[in-house]
């Protein structure tokens, strides 16, 4: 996992512009709580969550939305990771990292 996740964040680096392909982007330290879920089933690798006082119950309308971003086709799960949130989607022949 922690292969995904450095090569993840590497290439989302490098993308950015990044010359040292080996540096990690800073963290944002946007969280005020709450662990990373920086590759698949998450931080341990079984599809857990270690995060503690959960709602199990929401509202009728639902959870409050509190950001969206439209994404074409895709079948990749996201990471977060270091105040970020990646995930891969592809428009047409182009794969992109968001």
């Amino acid at each position: 996992m922690q292969f995904v996740l450095k090569l993840t964040l590497v290439m989302s680096a490098t993308l950015a512009g990044d010359a040292d392909p080996d540096r990690l982007p800073e963290d944002l330290a946007t969280r005020q709580a709450g662990v990373d879920w920086p590759g698949f089933l998450g931080p341990s690798g079984n599809s857990k969550s270690p995060e503690q006082g959960i709602a199990k119950t929401w509202p009728a309308a639902g959870p409050r939305k509190v950001w969206e971003l439209p994404l074409a086709e895709g079948y990749a799960m996201p990471v977060v990771s270091r105040g970020r949130l990646l995930v891969f989607d592809r428009v047409g022949d182009q794969a992109r990292l968001r």
